[in-house]
């Protein structure tokens, strides 16, 4: 078979209607060698090109002709597949046919334009696969550079360009083209026109470089090799990147000439390519490009309009690139349809038009004399812009819109591109100034869509020369003030999902006023008065505001106080995208005005940073920041075993009508109930899960009183769920009695059974009613009706057995049974699944597989059903052979006997006229009832399941959680109505209940696991140990069959407010419906609104006092989740990072931030987690920093911590705190106080010593806690010590301020016990930790040394010739300074009594405690000079080290003996 006729095959296979085959014919042209017809049809344009007259002489034309003819399908005009072309199939047309070689051949153009006949989309596919293959070549040689490049020029040289941009702007392929196709023909049309018209790559790396391009596309991608060619499949979505990619790193050698093709093209044509590229992003990023060639760009009929009137909105309905491709539904427009927002692009829809723009902006960049110009002469192009910035409803489109046009201003040589730019942007007129985002429609969309506008805008502001900005219109001070008023009169929508939308259009106005503050920084102290409050107290801390302490001190009743407290306090800024843009701008208007740093710093401190009690011993603090769950119920927190309780109380709150009576009712004198109330502790509950925005609430006062069996509950340890059920319920209506209340659960859950003995030979029947609250079903049965079945099942006692009658006085054979005389509204199902091993002393478990139904019928069941068919004849003979047949039963026996599966000494008896044995009584009933013409579905007791209890685990231990169908009024209104909910202690989820879920999380039993491991110990077969333990059902006919509740209609109350609307469906609303759903979310709005402000008389539906506590408990919340958060946390540092950079930073300047600095550190930030924070000594360094540069700040710090109530800083972060970092950052913060403010500190005369009064507080305070905490908490004390020891560090003067404050007794009494001074003491003195716990106090005996060496030890000199000799030259040397006269404290160690002992400690501390040796040596040094009974201590001392010490440990030991001895003092 000839190469042609294979070629010619596989194109006919491509036109079947099949998918299938054309992807295989598709890859398998991928894969086999080029087409040489397709390759001799390029040639041929070689041949006649005029550039090429010696190779055209060379070719046979006739050849040429017949093989371009061939592959361009003369003659053939081969119609498309209904499959491939849906309901398209083009007629031939004679236009279409080559001239015939004998002919005069064609021009270039002409066969270009057959070659990419757009009515064969396959084949121009294909066509454009092998002219990318030609073009871009990826082998590294540079004989393949030059075909390329000969070939670019050739095909240039034949008008390729025009061709490929007509196909671009009028594509002509067939309206009803698959879009696959359609997607990847523009995707090679790209990757060409990119490289003929710029000569790099660049664009493909930076589409690329964006996002992984689409699966489908990657799994297409193939390669294939060609002895001439070795071609690739080229596309931006595939292999295009890596071909242009290769090929663009040799362009910086080669130059090709068409690198430069798009400056030297005619204008016409310039203009012409912009805009087909303009025409072609604007489709793809409407995903439109089905209808490219059909709509208009926009409707010619004026001005922009950005609110279509409700016709346009119904007539311009366009369903996108990805849906059907019906024409007679195309839209007017591309602009209409975008605001109609009937567009949905696809990922390769979005794809495509970031290359399209990118290559746009790439043709302007490129020419820069006339590219902007001609840009800007586009058809439409304001709408154009506004269209892919704001409409497009792709946020990857809308940033790469703003990132290329940033481009465009910043790169472009002409200085107005970017003034240009903002003057189309401020002139636009849109509804982004509304001052509440509940708008609809196409303004709705736009709100929630224009963060890149805004981003935009700000940044081109930011851009534009100065000598440009006066002529803005309006004015940048005029755009100030008027962003100024729009932002303190906005309000946030009550609809939760608008917050998104708000937090985006609050981001984007913010922004903009931070860019004016750059361009305007004289305003900043005026924008701060009017701003700073507001952003502060109503869009970031609004509840912190309402705690403030400040609050209370205004003259408000406390009426008035109760009603600012209940006021909204959500704060504006909701979401992370506002509260950023906040953050930010506060940072900006601090910037360089120091009105507005204080302004900020004072009004946080006031709100957040005062010092909080709760805080003051709290360490690695992290309080619940997460809110209520998006469905809008609470978690019940597990203290470690109390499932149990979580799953039977969340069951009973979201029982209709169960939490509304409790909480709506109040006890008599309730102020005097017991503090110990189940009641009240119930109360507070369900309270909490009504009302509580936390996402849990941790019942522990409800675990502290509640009783089981009369005994306290140990909250680690597990009970059993029934149990705790029982015990609830009748302490609760027990107290309710008490307090002459209905009894609630009695009501409700209560039924009454009926326990008959009905005699045989006399008409005497015994009944006694016995009430319960639950069934308790045992697991003998496969299912829960059969378990009833034997539940109501009867025994026959005769013989010995029988029952003696007490009306009679006779024993008489009597039929003993149960059954149900009344029903409860809500039917509780135990299923004994737990069980005692008497002989094995252990718990048991039965999981065997238990089904239950959705719907119950509990008629067969009851006492009634039982009555039913009393009068039948003969009933009890029939029913069981062992009676004689002659018989005068009364009807009442006859009762008895028919609805039982009748026992003889404990064996079952079949029974009579209803079938064979069969244990399904309620089917019996029914053939019974249609055989007597009895009614059986109007004496029905149906039940709905409602409620499982699940238990997971063994008997002993284990874990429970529920599932619970949603049935209350006010859950339709949040799309939560008859949802299934599995509540799991903190955790509430949806789940869909389906017959599956059912069966495998509670039914029970066992199930296989394919287990592909053999050496596996487990088995294949296991046992489902989680299975429900109790069932809820509620009686059917409390729910209508159309879904709305109709159980609690005359409660008020709803036992959780709705938190949302769901108006998400299958299909979108008509007009119509949208305008009545707007409406009902306004209404929605107003109505939450009145219930937050206590409006509507629902609100006093909880008591008083528990209404209080959870507001303030959710106050506490509001707060904490707004001030526990990184961003915060980040904006803190950044404005002190502000602060410190400032060129204006001044004295009182660093004051203000160290202030602030401190207390935000110190009173939040050091308390929490490492996590949140990051590390406390990177902001201790900011706060030195400032202290470095300002006397003021640190006098401040003298004054906050020197006294108190300051001073409890220094206990707490220095001895009780648990975190290192946070102890260390403390301790360097008053170091560097001392270091840079303390200016006793550097005076000349140590001796003469007067310091600060906070300053000398605060060391004295320091040094008492020597004797208070150190002892106490040495473990932690190594941040304190290093305190004292960098002060005395700073010199004499410090040395002697130490001295005076007896720190030197004080820190040598921490070492050694300090016996009392007397001849024998040496001996009483005892070292007072291990060595272990002393290696920690290197510190300690630094700061002796420091003392020690500070003074003049001159005068205790016992050798004759030491004034002859020089003295030591360390730090005590007289030389550098002058010494402090010694004291009592240190000639007793260094001379006196104490001196032997004191020796001994320093040589042990030599060899164990770590770093040191310096600060020793310079003591030993120091005090041995002169001093013989010294040298001679410490030199017997080391001796006896040799044999006391390790090897290893005597080298530093040896240090200091060596530095002695080459010390001549004598």
């Amino acid at each position: 078979m000839s190469t042609g006729t294979v070629f010619d095959l596989l194109y006919d296979l491509a036109k079947l209607d099949d998918t299938a085959i054309r992807t295989a014919v598709r890859r398998l042209l991928l894969l086999i060698p080029c087409d040489k017809g397709v390759q001799n049809a390029f040639d041929g344009l070689i041949a006649s090109s005029p550039k090429s007259p010696q190779k055209s002489n060379s070719l046979d034309r006739k050849k040429l002709a017949n093989s371009f003819d061939k592959i361009a399908g003369a003659g053939r005009s081969p119609k498309l597949s209904a499959r491939f072309v849906k309901g398209h199939s083009p007629k031939p047309s004679k236009t279409d046919d080559f001239p015939s070689p004998s002919e005069p051949y064609d021009t270039p153009a002409e066969r270009l334009k057959k070659l990419f006949d757009p009515k064969e989309p396959f084949r121009l596919l294909y066509n454009l696969e092998v002219l990318s293959s030609r073009l871009l070549p990826v082998t590294y040689n540079e004989e393949s550079f030059e075909s390329a490049n000969r070939a670019c020029r050739d095909f240039v040289s034949s008008n390729g360009v025009h061709v490929l941009t007509d196909l671009l702007r009028n594509d002509h392929l067939p309206p009803n083209l698959e879009l696959g196709y359609r997607q990847e023909i523009f995707d090679r049309l790209l990757s060409i026109l990119c490289y003929l018209l710029c000569g790099d790559s660049k664009l493909h790396d930076i589409v690329r470089s964006e996002k992984e391009t689409d699966d489908r596309l990657k799994s297409e991608e193939e390669t294939a090799s060609d002895a001439d060619t070795s071609r690739r499949t080229t596309s931006f979505g595939a292999a295009a990147s890596s071909a242009a990619g290769n090929v663009g790193l040799s362009l910086a050698n080669l130059e090709p000439p068409r690198s430069r093709l798009v400056t030297e093209i005619p204008v016409e044509l310039y203009a012409a390519i912009l805009a087909s590229l303009q025409r072609f992003a604007w489709t793809a990023a409407a995903g439109m490009l089905s209808f490219s060639s059909q709509v208009e760009l926009r409707s010619p009929n004026g001005s922009i309009q950005y609110a279509p009137s409700p016709r346009s909105r119904l007539s311009e309905s366009s369903t996108g690139s990805g849906d059907s491709h019906d024409l007679q539904g195309a839209p007017t427009s591309v602009h209409s349809a975008l605001l109609a927002g009937h567009t949905s692009p696809s990922q390769i829809d979005d794809d495509l038009t970031r290359a399209g723009l990118t290559l746009l902006i790439e043709c302007i960049l490129k020419r820069p004399a006339d590219g902007p110009d001609e840009f800007f002469r586009l058809p439409f192009v304001n709408d154009f812009v506004l269209d892919l910035l704001l409409l497009t409803p792709s946020e990857q489109i809308r940033y790469w819109t703003e990132d290329q046009l940033l481009r465009m201003s910043f790169e472009a040589t002409d200085g107005l591109v970017g003034r240009r730019l903002l003057d189309l942007l401020l002139k636009a007129h849109l509804p982004l100034w509304t001052t509440s985002s509940t708008v609809r429609g196409a303004s709705r969309r736009l709100l929630e869509q224009c963060s890149e506008y805004f981003s935009l805008r700000s940044k081109l502001m930011e851009s534009v020369p100065d000598e440009d900005l006066a002529a803005l219109q309006p004015s940048p001070t005029q755009m100030l003030d008027d962003e100024c008023n729009w932002l303190l009169n906005f309000n946030c929508s009550t609809d939760p999902r608008a917050a998104d939308t708000d937090a985006r259009l609050l981001a984007g106005h913010m922004q903009m006023i931070e860019a004016l503050l750059k361009r305007v920084p004289e305003r900043k102290a005026k924008v701060g008065q009017r701003l700073i409050h507001a952003l502060v107290v109503e869009f970031l801390f609004p509840a912190a505001a309402r705690i403030s302490p400040d609050l209370q001190q205004q003259s408000l009743t406390p009426k008035s106080q109760r009603q600012a407290r209940a006021a909204d306090v959500r704060a504006k800024c909701q979401k992370s995208a506002g509260r950023l843009a906040a953050f930010r701008l506060l940072q900006e208007l601090a910037r360089g005005c120091k009105t507005n740093f204080s302004a900020i710093a004072h009004l946080l401190t006031s709100l957040h940073h005062e010092s909080n009690p709760e805080l003051g011993k709290q360490w690695d603090y992290a309080p619940l920041v997460d809110g209520a769950m998006d469905l809008g119920y609470i978690g019940l927190k597990n203290a470690g075993a109390t499932c149990y309780m979580n799953s039977v109380l969340q069951q009973f709150f979201m029982e209709p009508g169960v939490a509304e009576y409790i909480l709506s009712t109040e006890l008599d004198d309730e102020d005097n109930v017991s503090r110990e109330s189940v009641f009240v502790e119930l109360q507070r509950v369900f309270g909490h899960l009504r009302e509580s925005e936390l996402e849990y609430y941790t019942p522990k006062s409800f675990w502290d009183v509640f009783r089981l069996w009369g005994q306290k509950v140990n909250p680690r340890e597990q009970q059993d769920a029934f149990e705790f059920y029982t015990c609830l319920i009748d302490q609760i209506d027990t107290e309710l009695k008490k307090h002459g209340r209905e009894e609630l659960f009695k009501k409700k859950y209560q039924g009454i059974f009926s326990d008959q003995k009905i005699c045989h030979g006399c008409p005497h029947r015994y009944e006694r009613e016995e009430p319960f609250y639950a069934l308790n079903l045992p697991l003998r049965a496969l299912g829960l009706e059969e378990s009833l079945d034997q539940f109501v099942t009867g025994e026959i006692l005769e013989g010995e057995n029988a029952y003696l009658c007490e009306k009679c006085g006779q024993k008489r054979t009597t039929l003993k049974r149960m059954c149900v005389k009344s029903l409860p509204p809500v039917l509780t199902i135990q299923l004994k699944r737990f069980d005692y091993d008497w002989e094995e002393g252990r718990s048991l478990k039965f999981n065997d597989h238990f089904k239950f139904p959705r719907s119950l019928d509990m008629y067969p069941y009851t006492a009634q059903a039982l009555s039913a068919i009393e009068n039948v004849d003969d009933l009890f003979e029939m029913s069981s052979p062992s009676i004689p047949p002659n018989n005068s039963y009364g009807s009442g026996l006859g009762a008895g006997l028919q609805g039982s599966s009748l026992q003889v000494a404990g064996s079952p008896v079949t029974p009579g006229p209803f079938g064979g044995g069969g244990s399904n009584w309620s089917a019996r009933l029914r053939r019974f009832s249609s055989s007597y013409g009895a009614s059986f579905d109007e004496h029905s007791a149906k039940y709905d399941l409602v409620g499982m209890v699940v238990h997971s685990g063994q008997a002993s231990a284990g874990h429970y959680y529920a599932y619970i169908k949603e049935r209350r009024e006010d859950a339709s209104l949040n799309g939560n109505f008859n949802k299934w909910l599995k509540f799991n202690d903190t955790t509430v989820e949806e789940v869909e209940m389906t017959d599956h879920l059912l069966e495998t999380e509670c039914f029970g039993g066992r199930y296989t696991v394919k287990n592909d491991n053999k050496m596996s110990m487990y088995p294949e077969e296991r046992e489902r140990y989680w299975n429900a333990y109790l069932l809820i059902y509620e009686k059917a006919d409390r729910t209508s069959k159309g879904g709305k509740s109709l159980r609690h209609r005359s409660s008020p109350y709803s036992a959780k407010r709705s938190i949302s609307v769901n108006i998400s469906g299958p299909t979108p609303p008509s007009n119509k419906q949208a305008r009545r759903r707007d409406s009902l979310s306004e209404l929605a709005a107003l109505v939450e609104q009145g219930e937050l402000t206590n409006l509507f008389k629902g609100g006093a539906s909880i008591p008083p006092r528990l209404r209080e506590e959870i507001r303030d408990e959710n106050l506490k919340f509001a707060r904490d989740r707004d001030l526990f958060n990184k961003d915060y946390f980040k904006f803190a540092a950044a404005l002190v990072d502000g602060a410190i950079y400032s060129k204006d930073l001044d004295e009182e300047s660093a004051a203000d931030a160290t202030k602030f600095a401190v207390h935000f550190c110190v009173n939040l930030a050091w308390h929490t987690r490492k996590t949140l924070r990051g590390d406390a000594l990177a902001f201790s360094d900011r706060i030195c920093t400032l202290l470095k540069h300002s006397r003021v700040a640190c006098n401040w710090i003298f004054t906050e911590f020197g006294q108190e109530p300051g001073n409890k800083f220094i206990d707490d972060f220095l001895f009780n705190c648990d975190t290192a970092d946070a102890r260390y950052a403390f301790a360097n913060i008053l170091k560097a106080a001392f270091e840079h403010g303390a200016l006793y500190l550097r005076t000349d005369t140590p001796q003469d010593v007067r310091p600060d009064r906070h300053a000398d507080d605060l060391i004295t305070h320091a040094i008492s806690l020597i004797r208070k905490e150190a002892a106490d908490r040495w473990a932690i004390s190594d941040a304190f010590f290093g305190l004292l020891h960098s002060y005395a560090a700073l010199g004499p003067a410090a040395c002697q301020h130490l001295l005076n404050r007896g720190a030197f007794r004080a820190l040598l009494g921490f070492l050694v016990t300090v016996p009392a001074k007397n001849v024998d003491g040496i001996e009483k003195m005892s070292r007072r930790w291990t060595h272990a716990q002393a290696r920690d106090f290197g510190d300690v005996w630094c700061a002796l040394a420091l003392i020690i060496t500070a003074c003049d030890l001159q005068q205790f000199n016992n050798t004759k010739a030491v004034s002859a000799v020089a003295p030591p030259s360390g730090v005590a040397s007289p030389e550098r300074k002058k010494l402090l006269p010694s004291s009592s404290d240190v000639y007793d160690v260094v001379v006196g009594w104490m001196m032997p002992g004191f020796v001994k400690e320093i040589v042990w501390a030599l060899a164990n405690v770590p770093n040191t040796q310096d600060c020793l040596t310079d003591l030993v040094v120091h005090a041995a000079y002169g001093n013989v009974n010294f040298s001679r201590a410490f030199l017997s001392e080391a001796l006896d080290a040799l044999a006391d010490f390790p090897s290893n440990e005597l080298r530093r030991i040896f240090h200091v003996v060596a530095g002695l001895i080459t010390r001549v003092d004598d």
